[in-house]
This record gives C-alpha cells, sequence and structure tokens, in this order.
C-alpha cells in the first residue's frame, strides 16, 4: 500500500455512516442516520446526525476550497457544466431532503 504524505493542498478524510433505531416518547421506532468524519493526519474526529454539520466540517477545515473554485470559475468564464456542485449548493440539497 502506498505511504500516505500529508499535504497543504490536499486532505484525507475517513467518513464513517450507520443507522441507529431510536424510539420515541410513544415507543414508534423511527431509524436515524449518524456519521463520524475524521481527518487522517491529526486524528480530529467529529459525530454527526446530517448532512449540513458534514458540510460546515469540511468548509471550517477547507477555507481555501471555495476560494479556490470562485476563482476557477471566473477563469473559466462561469462555465459551471463541468464542475462539481458547490458546498453551498450541497447545503441546500441536503436541507430540502
Amino acid at each position: 500500500m502506498a505511504e500516505l504524505k500529508h499535504s497543504d493542498r490536499a486532505h484525507i478524510f475517513i467518513l464513517k455512516l450507520w443507522q441507529e433505531v431510536i424510539d420515541d416518547e410513544q415507543n414508534h421506532k423511527q431509524t436515524e442516520w449518524r456519521g463520524r468524519i475524521q481527518d487522517v493526519f491529526n486524528g480530529e474526529t467529529h459525530y454527526f446526525r446530517d448532512w449540513p454539520t458534514v458540510v460546515k466540517f469540511i468548509e471550517n477545515i477547507l477555507p481555501e476550497l471555495e476560494n479556490s473554485r470562485r476563482m476557477s470559475r471566473r477563469r473559466l468564464g462561469n462555465n459551471h457544466s463541468n464542475s462539481r456542485p458547490s458546498s453551498q449548493s450541497l447545503r441546500r440539497r441536503a436541507e430540502n431532503n
């Protein structure tokens, strides 16, 4: 297996997702997605119960990501056809679901 090397330009995360069965006050069982995201290099770990929390965590770790995307779009003349969705659009999708 190749050795992992830390870089300021790349980050590696482990994302673990699982379902938990929750009993409400009327003893109805519901399932809820839970998760954990961990930075491979520094071990920083955060647990979450919803997708927007994951997106926020990554945005806090990688503030330069959004800035570099904006600059790339300007250079490309705002052509979004081949670009990945922005973190803002991912947040909107998660909030609407």
